[in-house]
């Protein structure tokens, strides 16, 4: 078995032991499993698309945890018109210099979340360091075509970042996204939301589209107010191989 093709290099390097992500299972599970043991991997990170269930409670059988549940919601941007900015959030582009703000409200908004945190068997500190590193990597333009920073009274509130795929069609896919726990339920994450939207226009998108916990009730909240569809589902398993 190839084990490149399913060995990531980011979760292997920060937790320490080698670690596998497998989304497709295009051989038997078991098969797969004593391979990968064989081959010195630790740990098996699968998501899934959760309308599989034959899939699902395979995975199951064979030791797999589920660790969190995901929905895709899309705004499809020809069916709407553009929308207008509130006053009171200015919106930016994110600079170098705002790396260690984002870095902080990151650390605040994502302790404890997430299928690594949702994992006992992982360090928590470790788990939990995951989304400061990822929103210090999105200003390297191979993980994120932008950040967008909200400001509020001249300090940043929240920020979003997003990517541009291109398949049969050009769309934007949210990256990390979080608002300092100061400004809750002042519209900010909605606002910023926009701002993405109104960015993957005029860089002639056909949609944008964002993946969120289920259990994240007040991101699922804005995404259903602004328009947005659920349009995909998927699971994510974790199955520890020295069981």
């Amino acid at each position: 078995m190839d084990f490149n093709r399913y060995h990531s290099k980011l979760d292997t390097e920060r937790f320490g032991f080698n670690i596998a992500k497998i989304n497709e299972f295009n051989y038997p599970i078991f098969d797969m499993l004593k391979s990968l043991k064989s081959g010195g991997y630790n740990l098996i990170i699968s998501k899934v698309n959760a309308n599989n269930i034959k899939l699902i409670n395979e995975l199951e059988q064979h030791g797999f945890e589920i660790k969190d549940i995901q929905v895709t919601y899309k705004f499809t941007i020809p069916n709407h018109s553009p929308f207008l900015p509130v006053v009171n959030v200015k919106i930016r582009n994110a600079e170098l210099s705002d790396r260690n703000v984002l870095f902080d409200i990151a650390k605040k908004s994502f302790k404890d979340y997430g299928h690594y945190s949702a994992d006992k068997r992982l360090d928590s500190e470790k788990c939990n360091e995951i989304y400061c590193d990822w929103i210090v990597r999105s200003f390297d333009k191979q993980v994120a075509d932008n950040i967008l920073i909200a400001e509020i009274d001249g300090r940043v509130a929240g920020f979003l970042s997003h990517k541009i795929y291109q398949s049969d069609n050009k769309y934007a896919a949210g990256g990390i996204g979080a608002v300092d726990p100061e400004y809750k339920k002042k519209n900010v994450f909605q606002e910023i939301t926009i701002a993405g939207i109104n960015w993957a226009r005029e860089n002639n998108c056909e949609w944008v589209e964002h993946n969120v916990l289920i259990t994240n009730y007040p991101v699922n909240r804005s995404f259903s107010g602004l328009g947005f569809k659920i349009s995909n589902s998927f699971v994510t398993f974790h199955k520890w191989l020295s069981e």
